[in-house]
């Protein structure tokens, strides 16, 4: 056999040992991949127990009336939704004549996950503003999943029946500037394809007011969907993902990680960037425009808005601030949320009140979180250190009697 050919066959062999070896390694991480992931299922907590929704044509959805129960591995929570459709004790038509009528509106994060219902910041605040009920009450509209468009539907269905003199608005850090896009820019991120009301910009920056018809899809919507929220919404399948998301090397991997270009971090990302981009502007300024139309529906009622801003993970913990938006120090600013969110609220005339510094103040102080870790929505200790906060603003600005001595 001459050297050439030896030399050829000797290359041969290496090609073939290397791929091999490739296909051997990939083997055995694909092995230990799904021994990791058998592992994590059988060590991972069971969920027992939902939320049942009732489709609605104008808010996509709103929570089916009875009571039940929600379990995980962190916490467990009974739920009691009433007649109007609330996380709330049944309605008593008598509470009309309190002098004082507070409709809170939110996400999951108001409703809420992680908390029994008088566990909940709106409960908490009836509690601490209104020595009985005869004097003031709190209504709990907050619906899981819920984007401010929503906030906006769900104030119109009540505004007859409560006649609300305050609403306040659970701003969620987590999802409201996220999951307020409409269908021609990628959404809807919660609820799937429900008919509902939703909302855009026209080319002036002006507020449109659309009717999504689940039964006329749009094809252009489902190639627009987000990259990474379909990235998210797989990964999250795997108990393995579920249990090592909140660590250091997660968090980290997910600042530099972009499918499509987008943050898996999304509602974080756009609310901490310190230069917004197109997408973050169109975002804050949509959010802005549809906050801006409640406060200004809510004022011809007689009632006056606050915004309770409501913050996240990264924002409230040290810890995952260093290991998440921290680590990009020029482009991210832990409190520009909160800034931008006061300077919103005196643009658009509603009160502002943040629970940021305490969040962080208080996690500091007690050592331990204020947030279910795994579940990532507050615990019943992170809701009452909310309703704290809001009692604290508003009797300090003496704002509890602007909506009544401002109203019909």
């Amino acid at each position: 056999m001459s050297t050439k050919v030896r030399g050829r066959s000797e290359k041969w062999h290496q090609h073939i040992l290397l791929a091999i070896s490739i296909c051997v390694a990939l083997a055995l991480i694909a092995g230990i991949l799904a021994a990791a992931e058998f592992i994590a299922r059988r060590m991972e907590p069971k969920v027992s127990g939902w939320i049942g929704h009732t489709p609605h044509d104008r808010l996509g959805w709103v929570p089916t009336p009875g009571r039940g129960q929600l379990e995980t591995g962190e916490f467990k929570a009974s739920f009691s939704i009433n007649a109007l459709h609330m996380n709330d004790r049944e309605f008593e038509p008598a509470t009309l004549r309190a002098k004082h009528r507070v409709l809170a509106l939110g996400d999951s994060h108001t409703f809420a996950v992680g908390a029994s219902t008088e566990e909940t910041w709106p409960k908490q605040v009836e509690t601490r503003l209104f020595a009985d009920r005869q004097s003031g009450v709190v209504f709990n509209a907050g619906v899981i999943g819920y984007s401010v468009g929503q906030y906006l539907e769900m104030y119109r269905k009540h505004r007859q029946t409560l006649m609300p003199t305050t609403v306040l608005v659970g701003f969620s850090m987590a999802t409201d500037l996220y999951d307020l896009i409409p269908p021609e820019r990628g959404g809807f991120i919660y609820g799937g394809d429900a008919s509902r009301v939703y909302f855009d910009l026209d080319g002036q920056g002006n507020l449109l007011e659309k009717q999504h018809d689940s039964t006329k899809m749009n094809e252009k919507t489902e190639h627009q969907r987000d990259a990474s929220h379909g990235l998210r919404s797989f990964l999250g399948q795997f108990a393995l993902f579920r249990t090592l998301k909140r660590s250091q090397l997660a968090m980290a991997v997910a600042m530099y990680y972009r499918p499509g270009g987008k943050s898996l971090w999304p509602g974080l990302d756009t609310a901490l960037k310190i230069n917004l981009s197109d997408d973050d502007a169109y975002r804050w300024l949509l959010a802005e425009r549809i906050l801006g139309r409640l406060a200004d529906e809510a004022k011809r009622d007689g009632a006056q808005v606050l915004l309770v801003n409501i913050p996240y993970l990264a924002q409230v913990y040290d810890s995952v601030w260093a290991s998440s938006f921290g680590r990009l120090p020029g482009t991210y600013d832990r409190m520009i949320a909160s800034r931008r969110l006061a300077e919103m609220c005196a643009r658009i005339g509603a009160r502002f009140v943040d629970t940021t510094e305490d969040f962080i103040a208080v996690a500091r102080e007690r050592k331990r979180w204020l947030h279910w870790p795994q579940d990532a929505h507050p615990t019943p200790e992170g809701h009452r250190l909310i309703a704290d906060v809001i009692e604290r603003t508003v009797r300090k600005n003496e704002w509890l009697d602007a909506g009544v001595r401002n109203g019909k």
